[in-house]
């Protein structure tokens, strides 16, 4: 399985990436978004983890709503974290399937990734 890591807290992308790669996936890892399609089309993940407050002004919620809009990647299904409440209005559009508030247990974020991998399968 793919997945596009995607978070400006490099200490975090790293240990997300280690934990993920040990459990079998494929991570791409990045800390910021500058061509979203490219990113998707050379990743190709089954599922995105992204930050809600990420860097240049750029934001899960607007990020989730970019992916949508992408014909091939509409379905894809995205975790968001953050520790931010404003986060919660992009599990209330449905942009992000599941929202993960920081702090957060890294093996319930992959049990929580493996499920949502699993209902996509099905």
């Amino acid at each position: 399985m793919r997945l596009l890591l995607i978070d400006d807290d490099a200490a975090l992308l790293d240990l997300l990436t280690e934990v993920f790669e040990t459990e079998g996936y494929h991570v791409t890892a990045v800390a910021e978004v500058r061509d979203l399609a490219g990113l998707l089309e050379s990743s190709r993940p089954d599922l995105i983890i992204t930050d809600y407050y990420l860097k240049n002004d750029c934001n899960g919620r607007d990020l989730c709503c970019q992916i949508r809009r992408l014909a091939h990647f509409a379905e894809l299904p995205i975790i968001m974290l953050s520790a931010w409440p404003k986060a919660k209005s992009a599990w209330e559009s449905k942009l992000c399937q599941v929202l993960v508030s920081k702090p957060f247990d890294v093996w319930e974020l992959l049990a929580c990734t493996g499920e949502l991998i699993r209902l996509r399968q099905t």
